[in-house]
Parts: C-alpha cells; sequence; structure tokens
C-alpha cells in the first residue's frame, strides 16, 4: 500500500502565547533588569534555595519558549509508511517523532468534548479552547492520543486510515 501523509497546523492559541511572552519578559526584568547587573550577578547559587528557585525558573522558561515556538510554527505530520505511523511534531527546524507499529494498536475510540485544550507549562492549568475530536487508542498497553494540539484534527480520518492498513496487514501475515 502506497504511503500517505496528513498535515495539520497548530492551534493558535493567542492568549498562550500572550501569557508566556509576558511570563519570559517578566523573568528577563527580574534576572537582568536593574542598574548594571549581568546574569553573573542576578544569578546567586551560594544557597541550594537560590539554586532550586534558578533552576526551575530556568525550565519553566524553556518550555514556555517550546510552546510559544509551537503556537507559532508548529504542525502535526501523520504519515503512515505500510505498517507503522511515524507521528511527528514539527516546531519549524525541531521534529519530536514518535513511530507506532500498526499492529500493536487497540482500542481506537475518537472521542468529542474532551478537555484537549492548551495545557500551560506544566500541565496543571489548562484552558478548554475548542471541542474537537481527539483520537484515544492503546498502544503496547499504554493510552496515547492523537491530535490534541492540532488544529482541525482529522480524527475520524486517521481512525479510518488505521482500521484500513491493519486489515491488510492482517489479510498479508
Amino acid at each position: 500500500m502506497k504511503n500517505s501523509t496528513f498535515e495539520f497546523e497548530s492551534k493558535k492559541d493567542w492568549l498562550t502565547m500572550s501569557f508566556l511572552a509576558l511570563w519570559i519578559l517578566l523573568l528577563t526584568y527580574a534576572f537582568l533588569g536593574g542598574k548594571g547587573a549581568t546574569l553573573s550577578t542576578k544569578l546567586d547559587f551560594s544557597d541550594l534555595k537560590s539554586s532550586i528557585i534558578c533552576i526551575l525558573v530556568i525550565y519553566v522558561t524553556f518550555l514556555s519558549l517550546k510552546q510559544i515556538l509551537w503556537i507559532i510554527a508548529g504542525k502535526l505530520i501523520v504519515e503512515f509508511n505500510n505498517d507503522k505511523i511515524i507521528v511527528n511534531n514539527k516546531y519549524s527546524f525541531i521534529d519530536y517523532k514518535k513511530t507506532y507499529l500498526i499492529p500493536k494498536i487497540t482500542d481506537m475510540e475518537v472521542k468529542e468534548n474532551v478537555d484537549s485544550g492548551t495545557s500551560w507549562l506544566f500541565g496543571g492549568l489548562r484552558v478548554a479552547d475548542r471541542d474537537e475530536k481527539i483520537l484515544f487508542f492503546n498502544y503496547n498497553g499504554k493510552e496515547s492520543k492523537l491530535g490534541t494540539k492540532a488544529n482541525n484534527f482529522s480524527a475520524e480520518k486517521i481512525k479510518s486510515e488505521i482500521k484500513l492498513r491493519t486489515t491488510l496487514y492482517k489479510n498479508n501475515a
């Protein structure tokens, strides 16, 4: 069977992006602001508490930048290649690929009205922004979901492609 590819843009969540950009600006001002302050004079690693706070702030800032990059330039690419699905979360120049073997996918279900909104940083605060359909499935005994960060995700089309390829795989085996 020939390969097929589905491409979906990221959700353009400008509220989240504005919040994260403000977060980064405030942190930059807090650490680099002030008269003549540099990063080395503001970051005080002299005690454990300051070190933990600095590391946590740097980590959260990294996650914020990653989320902003996803909102601006992110794409979800779902590629069907024989008996594999390659899910690629593409951030303009960075790829995060995950491969699923189609015969190991079970219990597919398309759900609507799922809390699939944008997660702000650690996933604790979630903003439900759209009622889009998400594809849930079990892979190697773990629940996976596909389409949570994609705009206009075609969950039914992906599900039918998986079913078609599963049937062809079973018939050829």
